[in-house]
């Protein structure tokens, strides 16, 4: 019996307790408090209390999951105490169903074993890169291992290494039948051509999926995988692009399609003839698409009968302006009348993006941001976005882009008569502060630069020497613009505002 001391605050005879471990198995420190009571004369209920803490990370979304917290290692040392600590370990299976970070072998088979006990789904998350001839080895036999607890698993999110892809498939395809499986994504350690097979679960009924994403590896668009009738969420990336005539035959057995994300899969060159609205998404809510040209996005939208309420679209710089009246003409008619466009972003790397959040209430409208390129090539992109689509009542404007002229802003002004906040970023200069102020009634102008967030009075900025040189022309853009300019200092640009 281990004699570990753990500190308990709190009145005698009570549970509820702030509990700090005097043992390092959660890398907290040692708060000097009082009385002091020997962690095994603790009632179950707190020490199981006190195991979760100290064990298991704080999870909410699958797509939380992937950490490199040693979850495996600190069930293991807790389960093989005792048999009481292992009791309590097998009864609490949030202890030991994440199973995630980079385990060795050895440790992924003693995993297995402790959790062989009880017949809870596993959430698994796996890294595990062999670095000599002997850990490949050892590897490739725990791959076996896991293989035939795929039965048990509701969460597999696997980083392999590329070498190892039809190993891993193989095992799958003889052992595997997976009754409960819902999330599957796997990522090779580079790019490869390897084709996922069919038979992936060696012919028995298809798993419950519900997310699918493949990266660095392909799948036939006529797998049995993707035609799961609770499919909701489909993440695809340099798959064999697909004909016209393929897509509308597998997105029109996607029915129950919440979330897709295609990056270089849609048909190029687009078809000459297109069926509007042949295919019928009718829970699509967001729709990601990065490609090349805007022949493929205007081809897709036309053909998908769908409503999405976040749209994430991407163009590279190459695309030809003569398709962008038609292209906006065509993202018109998805973004509904009655969802009025109030933030608009201006990205910095020339990509067009067009996201929206759901609101909470029925009653308000969802709000959108687009994210058009303002730089001399794609002028026309900016100028035909505010012509077609509705910004009657957008409020706020993102602008990432260091290019913009006098005419540009006026026109922007023209366009967006409700504007009450700008934001710009560090690489847009103080000669276009000033031009905003002298064209548009903005209450706060942001500035992207310190780590801390808040909102500043023009006094402060003399606290951030980078900026201080700048104090006299930001009081001229001040007195110019007739009204205060604030200052926002921020770490980071938005991840979402930049091209992928």
């Amino acid at each position: 019996m281990p004699s570990n001391i753990w500190r308990c605050e709190g009145p005698k005879n009570s549970y509820k307790y702030s509990i700090f471990p005097s043992a390092p198995i959660n890398n907290l420190g040692v708060t000097a408090v009082t009385p002091m009571c020997k962690i095994n004369t603790l009632p179950r209920e707190l020490l199981t209390d006190i195991f979760e803490y100290a064990v298991c990370p704080r999870l909410s979304e699958w797509d939380t999951l992937w950490q490199s917290t040693p979850v495996l290692h600190r069930t293991l040392s807790l389960a093989r105490v005792c048999l009481a600590w292992h009791a309590i370990v097998i009864s609490t299976p949030s202890l030991w169903t994440i199973i995630n970070g980079h385990p060795t072998p050895s440790t992924l088979r003693r995993a297995w074993n402790l959790s062989s006990e009880s017949n809870t789904p596993l959430r698994i998350g796996l890294n595990p890169f062999w670095r000599s001839p002997r850990e490949r080895q050892e590897y490739h036999e725990a791959v076996k291992d896991f293989c035939l607890q795929i039965h048990r698993t509701a969460f597999l999110d696997i980083h392999i290494h590329a070498h190892d892809l039809a190993l891993f498939f193989d095992h799958l395809s003889e052992l595997g039948d997976a009754p409960v499986l819902e999330y599957f994504r796997v990522k090779p350690s580079y790019p490869t051509t390897y084709l996922i097979p069919e038979s992936i679960f060696g012919g028995k009924p298809l798993p419950p999926l519900r997310y699918i994403e493949l990266e660095f590896c392909t799948i036939s668009w006529r797998s049995p995988l993707l035609q799961g009738p609770k499919l909701s969420t489909l993440k695809l990336g340099y798959q064999p692009r697909l004909s016209y005539t393929l897509m509308l035959d597998v997105f029109q057995n996607m029915q129950a399609l919440e979330v897709l994300s295609l990056t270089h899969c849609l048909p190029n060159p687009p078809p000459e003839v297109i069926h509007d609205g042949a295919v019928y998404l009718p829970r699509l809510k967001h729709l990601e698409l990065l490609e090349d040209d805007i022949e493929s996005y205007e081809s897709f939208l036309r053909t998908a009968n769908c409503a999405p309420t976040t749209m994430r679209i991407i163009t590279s710089p190459r695309s030809p302006n003569r398709r962008v009246p038609q292209f906006f003409n065509v993202l018109g008619r998805r973004v509904s009348a009655r969802r009025a466009i109030k933030i608009l972003k201006i990205d910095e790397d020339g990509g067009l993006q067009l996201e929206g959040w759901t609101s909470s209430s029925s009653a308000t409208p969802p709000n959108f941001t687009i994210a058009i390129p303002s730089s001399s090539r794609h002028g026309q992109m900016l100028t035909t976005a505010l012509t077609k689509l509705p910004f009657h009542a957008l409020r706020t404007l993102y602008f990432y882009s260091p290019f913009v002229s006098s005419l540009g802003v006026a026109a922007l002004s023209r366009r967006l008569p409700k504007l009450t906040k700008v934001e710009l970023s560090r690489r847009s200069t103080l000669p276009l502060c000033q031009v905003f102020s002298q064209h548009l009634s903005c209450s706060v102008i942001p500035f992207w630069g310190a780590a801390q967030v808040g909102i500043w009075s023009p006094s402060r900025i003399r606290d951030y020497g980078r900026l201080s040189v700048h104090i006299e022309q930001v009081e001229e853009a001040r007195r110019a613009g007739g009204r205060p300019i604030f200052f926002v200092e921020r770490g980071n640009d938005p991840l979402r505002h930049r091209r992928l």
